[in-house]
């Protein structure tokens, strides 16, 4: 039963419903891709507070960073 005063929720039907899962995909592969993101960014933070060190810019830390990336990128787009 619905309430007074309120109209009956209704899915979206045809074209519409697809767009709305398409859009939910690509949020998700956005946010899967700023959590990996961040995990990369986190990494090299956690390293140097364990051994106390400071990196330089340019160091290691970057580099992992810019082939973490690029093996994410990898991953996502598939083979050719």
């Amino acid at each position: 039963m619905v309430a007074q005063g309120h109209e009956a929720f209704r899915l979206p039907v045809g074209n519409e419903r697809d767009k709305i899962m398409r859009y939910e995909a690509h949020l998700s592969c956005q946010l899967d891709q700023a959590k990996y993101e961040l995990e990369i960014l986190q990494k090299p933070r956690q390293a140097s507070r364990n051994c106390k060190t400071n990196q330089e810019p340019g160091s290691g830390a970057e580099r992992r960073m810019d082939d973490g990336l690029l093996s994410w990128k990898s991953t996502v787009a598939g083979p050719g």
